[in-house]
């Protein structure tokens, strides 16, 4: 090192805490890269504070929005201070979080992000365009909202196009669209089944980390047409693939595989042997959830 000042990548891991002893060494006897790695420093701290200063500004008109009467959100998100992609995203976040307590006020949100994404003039936006009506459409069919639907997976396929992964995101809204036809108010278990067949051929072949909650849909679609073995099957296979470490998740699966064993159970003559059986095999399943999630 002797001689030769540290290269930028050596001065950034100097600023990390991550140089080596050598690194160390050097920037003791050498003013130049002492002064490099203080310029660094503060243009570090600058852009932290920008961020910082950007994230309270959003946060204040989200709280601006929140503390308004909800009839008078679709004018005022049509303002220019409300025209950013990081207020629609911190609105879909508060939305994702409304969405099992306050699910009247998720919509609300949800549409309001969507009224932002769709005005917002900004090539990189698109992605979150998309997930903006991803969320809207699946946040409309939990309310029951039906007939607002069509307009918002309209919107979700057409966003879906201008992604950076369309035939992905595509496919989530051929899920979307499948989970919806297989609502017991709408219910067209032909087509649920078709869309989550071309779903699943997507899935498997682009992104199998998806295919959990295609699995899921598919074992609740036979479950609802009353194929209560093949339900069961299915909720099990789900079951073994969720990982014990997320809990809520796992639960969930233990909770929809226990409500089909109880329903097939019922619908079985040796119903009180069945169901025992399928108890004591989902409860060794269920000894996962009991144990402390590990790390990896």
């Amino acid at each position: 090192m002797r001689g030769a000042c540290l290269t930028m990548q050596q001065i950034a891991d100097l600023v990390d805490g991550i140089a080596s002893v050598e690194e160390k060494h050097h920037i003791r006897g050498c003013p130049a890269c002492r002064r490099r790695v203080s310029v660094l420093r503060r243009m570090g701290a600058a852009g932290r504070e920008q961020i910082a200063e950007a994230l309270d500004e959003v946060e204040d008109l989200v709280q601006k929005l929140l503390a308004a009467p909800r009839s008078e959100w679709w004018k005022i998100v049509r303002r220019d201070e409300y025209q950013e992609p990081l207020v629609a995203r911190r609105l879909l976040m508060y939305a994702n979080d409304a969405r099992f307590k306050d699910r009247p006020l998720a919509v609300a949100l949800a549409q309001a992000a969507t009224t932002i994404v769709d005005a917002v003039d900004d090539p990189d936006a698109a992605d979150l365009r998309f997930e903006a009506w991803k969320f809207a459409s699946a946040i409309l069919r939990e309310a029951g909202r039906y007939l607002e639907l069509p307009n918002a997976f309209l919107k979700a396929a057409e966003a879906a196009d201008a992604t950076t992964k369309p035939v992905l995101a595509s496919a989530a809204i051929t899920l979307s669209r499948a989970l919806y036809y297989s609502e017991p108010d709408v219910w067209k278990p032909k087509k649920a089944k078709a869309l989550l067949d071309r779903a699943e051929a997507v899935f498997a072949r682009c992104d199998p980390s998806r295919m959990y909650a295609l699995h899921t849909a598919r074992a609740m679609l036979l479950f609802r047409v009353g194929d209560m073995p093949a339900a069961r099957e299915a909720f099990e296979a789900v079951l073994a693939a969720t990982p014990a470490g997320d809990r809520i998740t796992y639960l969930y699966s233990l909770m929809n595989l226990l409500a089909c064993a109880w329903n097939w159970a019922r619908q079985e003559p040796t119903s009180s042997v069945r169901l025992r059986r399928s108890f004591v095999r989902t409860t060794r399943m269920a000894g996962r959830c009991s144990r402390p999630a590990r790390d990896g």
